[in-house]
């Protein structure tokens, strides 16, 4: 009666074992394919895009800087604050991400002016083709003679 008793605990148990084990399973593969489908999907959505979370006139007093700037001086005042802030000197790092977030949101912005100034210079170029085109088309005449088109005639046939 003992092997019997036994032999019941450990068929229960590989029953229960296998049970639970399939129920992972299926939970881990819901979890990698839906749910991380699901997650990927939230965050495309909801998440802001790196460098944009720091507004344009945060970056700019973070590099010090006024409305009108180059490149260049975006990039002197880059490479002054980040040795500033190194560890060499006993910086900070969360400065240096500041400074670096900063930068990285100037740059996005020069760059999106860059795109709509060549957008606009598009737009500009392709409405004086149309113009041109316009004013060079001549419509088709046609050569008839008067009498075939007067209305007189018309309601004489």
């Amino acid at each position: 009666m003992l092997k019997v008793a036994r032999a019941a605990v450990v068929a229960s148990a590989v029953v229960a074992g296998r049970a639970v084990r399939s129920a992972l399973i299926e939970l881990y593969e819901g979890v990698t394919t839906r749910g991380a489908k699901r997650a990927t999907e939230t965050i495309k959505d909801k998440a802001p895009k790196m460098g944009l979370r720091i507004t344009r006139e945060e970056s700019m007093q973070i590099m010090d800087l006024e409305d009108e700037f180059t490149r260049e001086e975006l990039k002197e005042r880059y490479d002054k604050l980040m040795e500033a802030n190194s560890d060499s000197k006993g910086g900070s790092f969360y400065l240096q991400s500041k400074v670096f977030r900063a930068h990285e949101r100037l740059i996005q912005d020069m760059e999106n002016a860059k795109d709509a100034e060549e957008d606009e210079e598009v737009v500009a170029a392709e409405e004086i083709v149309e113009a041109e085109e316009i004013n060079t088309e001549k419509p088709e005449e046609k050569v008839t003679s008067s009498a075939e088109e007067s209305p007189e005639n018309k309601n004489k046939e």
